[in-house]
């Protein structure tokens, strides 16, 4: 099973890996191990630069094998 420090890493590098440096602010919001399932969710912040408001995105991270599930836009309230 992997950590949760384990869980972020793998979830930013993921998003880094995907967007590159169209996004140089990555923050780590949200770390959440579901119970009734195997998985971490993880919500990541993200900006162009300083200046935008934060978006967000929620990962979905397999507990066991670390590999990325699912990755989907996250509204915040």
């Amino acid at each position: 099973m992997i950590d949760v420090k384990e869980a972020a890493r793998i979830a930013i590098h993921y998003f880094q890996d995907l967007y590159g440096d169209k996004y140089p602010i990555v923050t780590l919001e949200e770390i959440e191990l579901l119970e009734d399932e195997p998985f971490w969710l993880i919500t990541l912040g993200y900006a162009k630069s300083e200046l935008y408001d934060l978006k967000y995105k929620e990962l979905k991270i397999h507990n066991q094998s670390g590999e990325v599930i699912s990755m989907k836009i996250r509204t915040v309230a």
